[in-house]
């Protein structure tokens, strides 16, 4: 299986608020490709919000995914 990331996956997240890593998938077994994307926004230190997108192109067909994540830290 080949993976090849792309985007900015560098970043020190705790001080770039925005940013979209990405990469691309292939297997040869399944003769499929799958493409990933997601952004992610941190609005406070601890605090995110992510918005994933998935793709995946076989011969089966193309199927896609859309999922958004919210992570929040509590005090107590």
């Amino acid at each position: 299986m080949l993976f090849v990331p792309f985007g900015e996956e560098m970043l020190d997240r705790s001080t770039e608020k925005g940013a979209n890593p990405a990469g691309v998938r292939h297997s040869a077994l399944y003769e499929e490709w799958c493409l990933n994307s997601r952004l992610n926004y941190i609005y406070q230190t601890g605090d995110d919000v992510f918005f994933i997108v998935n793709q995946v192109r076989s011969p089966e067909g193309d199927f896609w995914s859309v999922f958004a994540k919210l992570t929040h830290t509590f005090e107590l």
